[in-house]
């Protein structure tokens, strides 16, 4: 551990950094998060403004797009991607330099072109009309950072760096969907149905708890990676049929717990 102390503080010095800086490093690195604070918003319908039209604008249309937002792209030159999806209706393209009345009324901006100066200007129009900004080009002036994200279904696993390294983000990410497959959207949908059928709150909450963890350590997630649907149903009805048996038998939701398997499988 020493070792690697010195080590690290001669790499930090080798950046140019003082000691005191990679101290305090050091010590904010553990368990304590400097990006911000995580969040997932619901954008449905909110009205959201990129501007820029390259590789960089596509991907946050992109994901925009799936989140439901209203979009509007403002750049005389668009990559054909934007192009179809004004075509299909799904933005609103407008082919002309950004103009200060373009974010009026945005709830996010995305400034998104090469040019520093557009970029300076696009922020502080965003920053007036009370906009959430997010600058692909200089890390510290955005409002929020996009993380880089897994999805499964339902299950949303996101990776932020603060804005240090998406390359970093990026790989983590990748790391994330080589490990987290199709399988684990339909387990995500599985423990909905099975908390939905089980009645909630009172004293079946720790019964509950018990059940769901008991069903996350089963072989569930194996049976679903392996399309093993008869086992599946049959550890499913086992592990119902075990915790019918460890409640009172006076317990009036019982019947309702059994039946699920019949219902869903």
């Amino acid at each position: 551990m020493v070792w690697g102390l010195l080590f690290y503080r001669g790499v930090c010095r080798f950046l140019g950094l003082c000691y005191g800086t990679a101290g305090e490093l050091l010590k904010n690195s553990f368990g304590k998060y400097m990006g911000g604070y995580p969040i997932n918003l619901d954008i449905t319908d909110r009205f959201c403004v990129v501007v820029g039209g390259g590789g960089v604008a596509v991907r946050k249309v992109e994901g925009l797009l799936v989140a439901g937002a209203r979009v509007r792209v403002i750049s005389p030159r668009v990559a054909d991607q934007i192009s179809i999806w004004a075509e299909q209706g799904a933005v609103e393209l407008i082919r002309r330099p950004f103009a200060e009345h373009d974010v009026s009324g945005a709830f996010m901006v995305f400034a998104a072109t090469d040019d520093p100066s557009v970029q300076d200007y696009i922020s502080t129009c965003a920053v007036a009309a009370g906009a959430l900004l997010n600058r692909a080009d200089t890390r510290g002036r955005s409002d929020f950072y996009l993380p880089a994200a897994c999805t499964r279904g339902d299950l949303l696993i996101t990776v932020s760096t603060g804005g240090a390294s998406p390359a970093l983000a990026g790989q983590i990410r990748r790391r994330l969907e080589q490990t987290f497959g199709v399988e684990y959207a339909l387990l995500v949908h599985l423990m909905g149905q099975i908390r939905q059928a089980i009645p909630a709150g009172g004293e079946a909450q720790p019964d509950n708890r018990q059940l769901y963890f008991s069903i996350l350590d089963s072989p569930v997630l194996t049976q679903l990676r392996n399309d093993q649907w008869a086992e599946l149903e049959k550890t499913l009805r086992e592990m119902f049929a075990r915790r019918d048996r460890q409640r009172p038998p006076c317990c009036k939701h019982q019947g309702r717990r059994a039946s699920f398997c019949e219902k869903q499988l």
